[in-house]
């Protein structure tokens, strides 16, 4: 069903669903307290409520079309179903962050580290029970595409390990004695400080690779560069982004690159591309591309 033909929850259907969510809130407060106590304290309460609603695929402060669907089912077991698929994404992501620790790319950085350490604290403390939406805390590392921050709980942590993947693959494609002279000129210190790995070796791999240089180089030279600013003079931002793609594709054939990867490198792209549009004409695109 299209939930723009959904019509809205009338005060009634929306009172309804509410009288069920503090029935529900109410047996979770018993629980909390082992039974000692119906009341806590007002703060508690809301965390309570927002693990339901988070179990439940809902928001507690939007009522959308969602809601619908609690109108008429057995809001008990609706939860219980929704809490038993939170714990199926906890062992998923469990199983991600083992496999983000054993590949870890060529070249590391002590944020990375140190994220990678919080998330495997993040998995021993995250309880789905009572607070199924906290997020992970501690995750330093910065990625190339940010995590939407309407994201929660295990799907947050699930979605920053699906990322940081995609680009730790890209990374493992090169040897550290390509990455490091590249990563070096991005930033001397970027072991010890907080900056991503993955976009100066990207950018300056999809740059060498829309001039036809697929040769496993991330070095690209003055020349290089002007040759490319020839190539987009008179692009506009989508012509780039294609022209970006294309050497993409050369660089999924020269690589062997996983598709995951190269949607998520697809996606860079798109924040790439504006950049070049964006900057070409204020002072070319040595702001964007490393050149030696």
């Amino acid at each position: 069903m299209n939930s723009q033909l959904t019509p809205p929850l009338t005060p009634a259907e929306r009172s309804l669903i509410q009288g069920k969510l503090l029935q529900l809130l109410s047996r979770q407060v018993e629980r909390y307290t082992m039974g000692e106590s119906t009341s806590i304290r007002v703060e508690q309460a809301q965390e309570l409520l927002d693990s339901i609603c988070y179990c439940l695929g809902i928001s507690a402060t939007n009522p959308d079309g969602r809601w619908r669907r609690l109108l008429y089912c057995d809001i008990a077991q609706e939860y219980a179903e929704g809490l038993l698929r939170v714990e199926q994404k906890k062992q998923l992501g469990i199983c991600l962050w083992q496999a983000a620790c054993a590949n870890l790319p060529p070249v590391w950085s002590t944020a990375m580290l140190d994220t990678l350490k919080s998330l495997g604290s993040f998995w021993k403390k995250y309880d789905s029970g009572w607070f199924a939406h906290w997020l992970p805390s501690g995750l330093d590392y910065q990625l190339a595409i940010p995590v939407s921050d309407t994201i929660r709980g295990v799907d947050y942590a699930i979605r920053y390990l699906e990322h940081l993947f995609s680009e730790n693959r890209f990374l493992s494609a090169y040897q550290p004695d390509t990455l490091i002279p590249v990563l070096h000129q991005y930033c001397p210190d970027y072991k010890g400080l907080v900056v991503n790995l993955f976009e100066p070796a990207a950018a300056n791999a999809l740059g060498l690779a829309v001039l036809g240089r697929l040769d496993g180089t991330l070095q690209l030279g003055r020349q290089e560069l002007e040759r490319l600013s020839g190539v987009w003079a008179h692009m506009g931002r989508a012509e780039i982004r294609c022209c970006l793609l294309q050497g993409l594709e050369g660089l999924r054939l020269r690589h062997a690159l996983d598709p995951e990867v190269c949607a998520y490198i697809a996606q860079y792209s798109e924040q790439l591309a504006v950049r070049v549009d964006m900057l070409r004409d204020k002072g070319g695109l040595h702001g964007i591309f490393l050149a030696v």
